[in-house]
């Protein structure tokens, strides 16, 4: 409660006492809660997390621009690794003992509102990320001989906002932000790129304890013992009567009269008595029953009321909040911690990754994505099929590459194969482009999750990855060279554009969810 109610509750008790003449102070005892809200125990019997990373946003536009792979990479904005984090976050919360049913990195194309339907978890983590950080600094210091000496160093920062839900939307705990940050020396400016990849993965791990503490369960308020008052009446016997009782320690006697006095005027004053008496007891739901009976007696009956009447409410509400938290505690930790099933079933599907559609000019990148993209789920927990064993059983139902997969509904493949989900792919674009010192080179499919049992999407994702440009700063035709052998060693090894595919695949899939292992 507020703090000014709880002033004004005080300053009626008061005021209770200057119109009612004596009364009985009554101790009572008040229990802890073993979290700020109830429910946040519930939320984090089974929680669900998602990353919402400024990365995982601006690659799913319709393009998405690197620098050439021949330039150095600017320090000034380093990508967050979305995965890398995730799987920092799951381990924090097992160490915690918090149960978590996976994560994913939210954007646009992520579909998360349907995923996070079917994993009906108790509750999500939505952990907003803002963009890392970097900077370095040089600083002149005297050396023991009195030189200058320059000293280079370099810091990395990540901050971001997190916010609890519980499933049905409802806010568990309040946004708050976490920042964390990590410096170090370097030995000259040009080395900041090389110190932010050996710090990353603590940065990472820093970040996620910070998060799986500032949403962890949190002592609310401990036993304590509260001052409640017992009122005697000028204009009621029986509640006089009962007062009288209660002052001799006949509580049971005290009981019956009030009870009595209820019966015969339901008389809010006879409600305040047993309710107090009742918080003495600690059967706090019978005490809540009259707290409200009380408050309902006095609207009907606000002129036979003796005493400065216009303060009672502020008192009986100050102690129906405290009783209406007590009881949201009992009774929801009371109930079952809710079963994972949902995100295990998930995980436990089988999933045929099918072959993919060649929109492209290249034969062969059908086949290089499709087992890229194998990979990339069986990393993220996902039970894939063995892609032999789907071309088998797709060549009986008489399909032999990607493009003759739309003569069978999803329903009649995925029976074929008894697989629980598939994962359709389009490959729209595979191309490189050497024009002299210009180089172009790129990737973009189109990917989608089929519910197999039913033949609905339930994600789909389209994704270009375009690396382009002219090598900049000195020596560019050894540049150029560089990346033409590099072009090279992968046709050779047939893997060709491999860098820009591996990029697209992960970017993609990630935004599918992660199994809390993985």
């Amino acid at each position: 409660m507020p703090i000014s109610k709880r002033i004004l509750a005080t300053a009626t008790l008061v005021a209770l006492i200057g119109a009612c003449g004596k009364t009985l102070s009554v101790q009572v005892r008040r229990p802890g809660l073993d979290n700020l809200m109830a429910r946040h125990r519930v939320a984090l019997s089974q929680l669900y997390v998602v990353l919402e990373i400024p990365d995982a946003e601006a690659v799913v536009h319709e393009e998405f621009k690197y620098r050439p792979t021949w330039q150095e990479t600017s320090v000034a904005n380093p990508r967050i690794d979305g995965p890398a984090l995730g799987r920092a976050l799951m381990s924090k919360y097992g160490e915690a003992g918090i149960k978590s049913s996976g994560y994913q990195l939210s954007g646009p194309g992520s579909n998360l509102d349907q995923i996070t339907r079917l994993f009906s978890p108790a509750g999500i983590l939505y952990v907003t990320l803002e963009p890392v950080k970097t900077a370095t600094t040089k600083t002149e210091a005297k050396d023991k001989k009195g030189q200058s000496v320059s000293r280079w160093i370099a810091s990395v920062a990540l901050s971001g906002q997190i916010r609890l839900v519980a499933a049905d939307g409802a806010a568990i705990l309040p946004p708050s932000r976490f920042s964390v940050s990590i410096s170090g020396e370097i030995e000259r400016e040009n080395n900041a790129t090389a110190w932010f990849d050996e710090k990353k993965a603590q940065l990472w791990e820093e970040a996620s304890d910070k998060i799986v503490r500032a949403a962890a369960p949190r002592p609310s308020w401990n036993p304590r013992d509260l001052k409640r008052v017992i009122l005697p009446s000028k204009k009621n016997a029986k509640i006089g009567q009962g007062f009288d009782s209660a002052q001799k320690g006949d509580w049971p006697g005290a009981e019956k009269l009030w009870k009595e006095a209820v019966a015969d005027e339901d008389h809010p004053l006879a409600h305040h008595n047993l309710a107090v008496y009742d918080e003495r007891e600690n059967r706090f739901d019978d005490a809540l029953g009259h707290y409200k009976n009380a408050k309902a007696a006095f609207e009907r009956a606000r002129s036979r009321i003796e005493g400065h009447w216009i303060l009672f409410p502020s008192a009986w509400d100050e102690a129906m909040a405290d009783l209406g938290l007590i009881n949201e505690d009992k009774l929801i930790g009371a109930q079952p911690v809710k079963s994972d099933k949902e995100g295990v079933d998930w995980f436990n599907r089988d999933i045929a990754v099918l072959p993919f559609n060649n929109e492209s000019n290249l034969v062969d990148a059908p086949d290089l994505l499709r087992h890229m993209a194998q990979a990339r789920l069986q990393a993220q927990g996902y039970k894939v099929m063995d892609l032999g064993q789907v071309d088998l059983l797709l060549r009986q139902a008489g399909v032999t590459q990607g493009g003759q997969l739309a003569a069978l509904t999803p329903k009649k493949t995925a029976d074929a194969l008894k697989a629980g989900l598939l994962l359709y792919g389009e490959v729209k674009i595979f191309n490189e482009i050497p024009l002299g010192i210009y180089h172009k080179r790129e990737v973009e499919t189109v990917l989608r999750l089929v519910e197999g049992a039913t033949g609905g999407v339930i994600w789909e994702n389209r994704k270009k990855i375009l690396h382009e440009g002219v090598p900049q700063g000195g020596n560019a035709g050894v540049k150029m060279l560089g990346q033409l052998a590099k072009s090279l060693i992968e046709r050779i090894a047939k893997a060709p554009l491999k860098e820009e595919s591996e990029e697209l695949v992960s970017r993609s899939l990630s935004l599918l969810p992660c199994a809390a292992s993985k």
